[in-house]
C-alpha cells in the first residue's frame, strides 16, 4: 500500500476507490487518503443517474488532487470533510445532507459549488478555507450555519436561506462578498468580521442579531456611501444597544442610569434620529402633560390653547406664568417641561437631517 509524506494512503482509480472505501450500503470511510483521479460517484450507475444515496460518508484529513463531483447526491448520514484538501474543483450542486455535515478546518483551492444544496442538519464550515470563488446562491440551511472563521475569496450567497442560526464570527472576506435576497429567519451574527472590498448586503432579510452585527453592516454601507440603508442598521444598531443594557447579566437594573435615560429617549422621541413625525407627536405631548401638571399646580388654572401653544416655546416668559398664580413647585415642573419640550424640538430637527447625520 503506497502512502504520501504525510502517511495518506494513495488511491489512484475510481476502482480502487470503490473497493477499498465504499461497503454495500453505500458508506464511505476514506480518512486520510489521497484520491489521485477525479472522483465521480454517478460513474458507479450504470444509467449515469446523478442522483446517488449515500450512508455515512468520512474524507477526514483526505487530498482530492482532481476535481469531486457530489452532484445531486442525498448523504443520510453524518458526513465529515474535516481538514480535507480539495486540489480541484468541489462540485456538491443541489447535494441534499440530511444529517450533520462537516467541513471544518476544510481547504477549496478551486471553485466550490453549492448551489441549490440543502443542510438539514448543522453545517459546519468553521476554519475552512475558501480560495477560489464559493457558490452557495440558493442554498437552504435548515439547521444551525456555522462559518465562524471561514475565509472566503469570493462569496455568493443569493437568495440563500438561512432557517436557523447563522455565525460568520471572526469570518475574513477577501473579495467579494454578495448576500442579496438572502434570508436570515433567525440570529445571524458577524462580529469581528472584516469585509476586505465589495460587501453587498442590501436586499439581505436581517432581522434578528447583536448590536456588534448590526454596527458592521451599517460600516458596510457607509463604505458604500450607502446612507439609507446603513440608517436603518444604525437604529436596529441602537435597538441592541438598549436590549443589553436591560437584558445583560453585566448590567443591573440600577446601573448606567444616564446611559438608559438618552437612550430610552431617544428611542421615545424619533425612533433613534429615524422619524421626524414620532418627533413631533413627542414634543406636543410632553407640552400638554407639563401644561396640565404646571396648572394643577396653579391657584388659578385656566386652559386655553393660546397658552398651551406659548407653553410650547421653551422660552417663554416667567411673567406669563405669573398669571396663573402658581406654586412654588409648579416652577420645577416649569423647568423641566423647557427641557424635555426644547429636546423635542432637537431631535425632531435632526430626524429631518437623518441622511447627513451618520
Amino acid at each position: 500500500m503506497a502512502t504520501d509524506r504525510e502517511g495518506r494512503e494513495i488511491i489512484k482509480s475510481q476502482k480502487d476507490f470503490f473497493e477499498r472505501c465504499v461497503d454495500k450500503d453505500n458508506n464511505i470511510k476514506a480518512n486520510n487518503v489521497r484520491l489521485q483521479f477525479e472522483l465521480d460517484l454517478a460513474s458507479r450507475n450504470s444509467n449515469k443517474d446523478k442522483n446517488i444515496d449515500l450512508g455515512r460518508v468520512n474524507f477526514i484529513n483526505s487530498v482530492f488532487e482532481y476535481s469531486v463531483d457530489f452532484d445531486e447526491s442525498r448523504f443520510s448520514g453524518e458526513a465529515s470533510f474535516d481538514r480535507a484538501t480539495f486540489s480541484g474543483e468541489a462540485s456538491f450542486f443541489e447535494a441534499t445532507f440530511s444529517g450533520k455535515a462537516s467541513f471544518l478546518m476544510a481547504t477549496f483551492s478551486e471553485e466550490a459549488d453549492f448551489v441549490g444544496a440543502t443542510f438539514s442538519g448543522v453545517a459546519g464550515f468553521f476554519g475552512a478555507t475558501f480560495s477560489a470563488e464559493a457558490d452557495f446562491r440558493r442554498t437552504i440551511f435548515s439547521g444551525v450555519a456555522d462559518f465562524n472563521n471561514a475565509e472566503f475569496s469570493k462569496v455568493n450567497f443569493k437568495r440563500a436561506f438561512f432557517k436557523e442560526k447563522a455565525n460568520f464570527i471572526e469570518t475574513y472576506f477577501t473579495l467579494n462578498a454578495l448576500y442579496w435576497g438572502t434570508k436570515f429567519k433567525k440570529e445571524v451574527y458577524f462580529d469581528g468580521a472584516i469585509f476586505e472590498n465589495n460587501s453587498q448586503l442590501r436586499g439581505a432579510f436581517i432581522e434578528h442579531g447583536d448590536r456588534e452585527t448590526f454596527r458592521i453592516i451599517k460600516h458596510e454601507f457607509l463604505k458604500q456611501n450607502n446612507r439609507i440603508e446603513a440608517l436603518e442598521y444604525h437604529k436596529r444598531e441602537m435597538k441592541a444597544y438598549w436590549r443589553d443594557l436591560w437584558n445583560t447579566e453585566e448590567i443591573k437594573w440600577y446601573q448606567k442610569p444616564g446611559e438608559k435615560s438618552i437612550i430610552g429617549l431617544n428611542r421615545i422621541s424619533t425612533n433613534y434620529g429615524t422619524a421626524w413625525m414620532q418627533g413631533v407627536a413627542f414634543t406636543l405631548v410632553t407640552a400638554f402633560i407639563f401644561y396640565g401638571a404646571f396648572l394643577f399646580l396653579s391657584n388659578c388654572p385656566g386652559w386655553s390653547f393660546e397658552a398651551y401653544f406659548r407653553f410650547l416655546n421653551p422660552t417663554h416668559s416667567y411673567k406669563f406664568l405669573r398669571d396663573f398664580i402658581p406654586y412654588d413647585s409648579a416652577y420645577i415642573i416649569d423647568m423641566v417641561g423647557r427641557v424635555l419640550i426644547g429636546y423635542g424640538y432637537y431631535q425632531t430637527i435632526q430626524a429631518f437631517r437623518k441622511y447627513k447625520r451618520i
